[in-house]
């Protein structure tokens, strides 16, 4: 009862210094980006005793795949979408379909964290050794691509150089089906190597794994491709402990006190725009302006992807550039989430599809948890749920981003548990 009330308390506060900072200092300095100060104290009593009741669905004396991601769902999706519904006075409809989802997932993830799940998946035979030979053929293949396009005569580290040659190396990285095959490379497979390395304790190779992926970082110009490594390296260690989830919520306050402090003490812009705007609020400000949009123009019903053959796409430009545009920036990919891109393809109907669809994969991924470690599960699939999460459509990150092939891996790897191959 101490840890549940503590955990709880740690939520609430959370969720109250989440909307100091917004108040004093992005409303502030990031005005200009949409983010308007417009506070309403029923609309904040309102959301802080929802997000208290979510909090108290957090498990606290086990963790399992489906716990860890639906409390980073808690934390880093669903609290910046209450503190904009009551710091920027958003609509009620939008916050109450991004509340619904986060119960649904909270709360079923929460039961199975008590339930051991007794039903049989066949394996394929030597399925492990399958899946170690694909991911070393894979990484072998992407750096052969790398040394014979010519992209590894652009190797940059400078993070500030990195859009000036971007665009050359998307040319020579992601020509064809290598727009998918380099992306699993490094959100999936160099993942995998990883925290396999890692787990085995084989870690001369996990040094020559992280120096290969911040190569990758230097060639494929994208910041999240070292990013999600590290990301994964954490969360492998974080999710080893019974008390994770509790973990989570405290090292999230500590992360934002230490970002805003050093954000206002030493007027810091990179750590104030991106640790604070860009990773917590921007993605809560594009999930409001997707249902503002979408409630008064076309819903895409998949006519972009899965259904493109049966439905007219009714914009002329990807649903991104579209919301850059109507935000009045046509350049601008205004990339969101699975509840936002679930309304955007058929409202609420989307949005429960979306979210049902999500339980399932992290229902698939805990059944493997009596097999692989829950935290060598987390690990592996960090980059492509999390992108789920809060900055891509549920189809595209099945596909592009990795998802479906992560959880193939998944399943090929469970299969030697004792690690003796």
């Amino acid at each position: 009862m101490n840890n549940r009330f503590s955990i709880t308390s740690y939520v609430g506060f959370y969720f109250c210094f989440l909307c100091y900072v917004y108040l004093d200092y992005i409303s502030i300095f990031f005005i200009s980006e949409g983010f308007r100060s417009s506070f309403n104290f029923f609309k904040f009593i309102e959301s802080f005793i929802l997000v208290l009741v979510l909090g108290f669905l957090i498990p606290i004396t086990r963790v399992t795949v489906g716990s860890f991601f639906s409390t980073i769902l808690f934390l880093f999706v669903f609290i910046p979408i209450a503190v904009l519904f009551s710091c920027a006075d958003s609509s009620r409809y939008a916050f109450y379909s991004a509340f619904s989802p986060a119960l649904f997932i909270m709360f079923c993830t929460n039961y199975l964290s008590n339930k051991n799940l007794n039903f049989t998946v066949p394996h394929i035979k030597k399925s492990y050794t399958m899946g170690i030979y694909l991911i070393s053929s894979i990484i072998a293949l992407f750096i052969a691509k790398i040394i014979f396009s010519g992209s590894i005569l652009n190797l940059n580290f400078d993070i500030s150089k990195v859009y000036d040659v971007r665009e050359e190396q998307t040319g020579l990285l992601y020509d064809g089906v290598w727009g998918y095959l380099t992306n699993w490379s490094v959100k999936v497979f160099s993942i995998c190597a990883i925290i396999l390395s890692l787990y085995r304790k084989k870690y001369y190779v996990f040094i020559m794994l992280i120096v290969l992926q911040f190569v990758f970082f230097g060639v494929t110009t994208h910041k999240s491709t070292f990013f999600y490594a590290i990301m994964a390296v954490g969360t492998y260690f974080l999710s080893m402990r019974y008390d994770a989830n509790i973990k989570i919520v405290k090292y999230s306050i500590v992360a934002i006190t230490a970002s805003f402090l050093l954000a206002v003490i030493f007027d810091n812009v990179i750590v104030g725009s991106f640790a604070l705007r860009r990773a917590i609020f921007v993605p809560a400000y594009l999930h409001y302006v997707y249902f503002d949009f979408f409630t008064d123009n076309q819903f895409v019903y998949w006519s972009n992807s899965a259904l493109s053959s049966f439905i007219d796409y009714p914009y002329h430009e990807n649903t991104a550039r579209v919301i850059g545009s109507y935000l009045g920036k046509p350049s601008m990919a205004a990339n969101n989430g699975f509840i936002a891109s679930g309304y955007m393809h058929a409202g609420l109907f989307g949005v429960a599809f979306y979210s049902f669809s999500l339980f399932l994969v992290l229902f698939f991924l805990d059944y493997f948890r009596k097999n692989l470690p829950v935290n060598v599960i987390v690990a592996f699939s960090v980059a492509p749920i999390i992108s789920v999460l809060t900055s891509s459509d549920l189809v595209t990150s099945l596909l592009t981003h990795g998802l479906l092939i992560m959880l193939l891996f998944v399943y090929l790897l469970s299969s030697n548990p004792t690690g003796k191959n």
